[in-house]
């Protein structure tokens, strides 16, 4: 499993928000557990792509301020993106999964976020 900080280490800017975009590996409790630890930093949007026990799983997760400042989604963003791994899901502004059947799509979600957050 990637560590909280060399996840952080590739953190890019985008427009003052701190955006970590990963594909990782890791059960679904460790996954929230690290969406919920590098969001919690501030002024984060963190959208993992995670493939674990030949499933496929998108999760997102946006701090408050971001939220409110930004007006972003987390669940509206996450069921689009679902589409890639032929799958589904949803959630509140803050923070949303997926699940689906195609972790070969995950690079495609990893390449689409974008479209999803005006940035």
């Amino acid at each position: 499993m990637a560590a909280a900080g060399e996840l952080e280490n590739n953190a890019e800017d985008h427009g003052g928000v701190r955006v970590i975009a990963a594909r990782t590996a890791m059960d679904t409790g460790s996954l929230k557990d690290m969406v919920f630890k590098l969001k919690g930093q501030g002024n984060t949007l963190v959208i993992f792509a995670n493939a674990w026990e030949g499933k496929a799983t998108v999760s997102i997760g946006i701090s408050d301020e971001v939220v409110g400042d930004k007006g972003w989604h987390a669940g509206n963003a996450v069921r689009a993106l679902a589409q890639h791994i032929q799958g589904g899901g949803g959630g509140q502004p803050a923070f949303a999964t997926a699940g689906g059947k195609n972790p070969e799509g995950l690079d495609k979600v990893l390449s689409d976020w974008k479209n999803h957050f005006v940035l």
